[in-house]
């Protein structure tokens, strides 16, 4: 079975997600593979490191700057686009996968709608915010690109027959799988309290970071600290808040991967207090570094945190403080399920078995 990888996206998570994905199908050595990426991604090294000296057919093909007015240009370059699509017909590819959003997948999706066309949708329901124009022209593009979709890769159980009422298409699911990009070996510190929560991810209103500093000044324990770190808009009043309060520092700019091992060490576990979501990337990135995790009912998050690895509250600044003030009364509970989490990512949230999922629902 020959299966054509492709991934134009240049930041973000996606890199990394597709990268893993890219590996690890690879590595099952039950399909030939071929992987067609954008020069313009950010960790291209990584994947030129792995894959360039190797028996997949690794291509890298010029697309679009990742900004508005490139994004708007090359939307137009239908040379660039057909390349890609002759690429894939030469590989005589029987799956054309993307494991995240393509830019110009109703395009390259329309020329290969013979083929057997395979996408992740990562967001079931739209973000109400967006990081510039590019991502949402990508969002709505996409809407008309599933209609060539074979099958349909969503993160979570919750969503699966929302999806597949509205799209009709052979749906299943892979759980967001633990990045070790950076980190897979990293040791564990299972002793040491830091009296540190932490919250990581971009900045958007829906997070509910103003929830969780409503919820951090009602907490008891007095010596615990909050770090909030990564890119974002936070209003006027909430950055008066922060600024007052000396228990609270920020990290108001976008977070490096290689930083976040320095972060999550310094921390005893990671709250979401997300007001709404469909589920989350930071969630195995916390437990693939031996981090607990308190976040919110709402959406697929539950089914993310299973029993032993954190606690899921209500979106209520009260309980947050509440279930806060418990595991500080009780420290056990952090390298308790610290280590929970960590086996869990080990051995539920691999990439092994995210590739076996893969294979095994698209056997043709």
């Amino acid at each position: 079975m020959n299966i054509s990888l492709i991934f134009l996206g240049q930041t973000g998570a996606g890199p990394v997600y597709s990268f893993e994905m890219a590996k690890a199908l690879a590595n099952t050595h039950k399909c030939k593979l071929q992987i067609i990426i954008s020069e313009n991604i950010y960790n291209l090294n990584i994947w030129k490191k792995e894959f360039e000296n190797s028996n997949v057919d690794f291509n890298i093909v010029k697309t679009y700057n990742h900004n508005n007015l490139s994004v708007f240009l090359q939307f137009f370059n239908f040379k660039r686009k057909y390349y890609i699509v002759s690429l894939v017909k030469k590989f005589n590819a029987d799956i054309v996968y993307s494991p995240f959003v393509l830019l110009w997948a109703r395009f390259i999706y329309f020329f290969l709608r013979k083929k057997r066309i395979v996408s992740t949708i990562h967001d079931v329901k739209l973000h109400d915010s967006y990081h510039n124009i590019a991502d949402l022209f990508t969002k709505i593009l996409n809407l008309g690109a599933m209609k060539f979709v074979d099958d349909i890769i969503i993160l979570n159980h919750k969503d699966k027959a929302i999806v597949e009422k509205k799209y009709k298409k052979h749906t299943f699911v892979i759980p967001h799988a633990c990045f070790n990009y950076y980190f897979s070996k990293q040791e564990i510190n299972k002793k040491k309290i830091n009296y540190k929560i932490g919250f990581l991810g971009r900045i958007e209103p829906y997070k509910g970071v103003d929830l969780l500093i409503d919820s951090f000044e009602k907490i008891s324990h007095n010596n615990v600290q909050l770090l909030i770190a990564g890119n974002g808009n936070l209003d006027k009043l909430t950055m008066e808040r922060i600024a007052k309060n000396k228990k609270i520092s920020i990290i108001n700019r976008y977070i490096e991967d290689t930083e976040f091992k320095t972060i999550l060490d310094n921390i005893d576990f990671l709250v979401l207090p997300y007001k709404r979501a469909s589920q989350s990337g930071v969630i195995p990135l916390s437990f693939a570094y031996g981090k607990m995790v308190v976040a919110t009912n709402v959406g697929a998050l539950p089914e993310q945190v299973p029993c032993g690895t954190g606690f899921i509250v209500p979106v209520d600044s009260e309980a947050i403080a509440d279930i806060i003030d418990y595991i500080y009364s009780n420290e056990e509970i952090i390298p308790q399920m610290g280590t929970n989490a960590r086996d869990y990512a080990t051995q539920v949230l691999s990439w092994e078995n995210s590739a076996k999922l893969f294979l095994e629902n698209i056997i043709i």
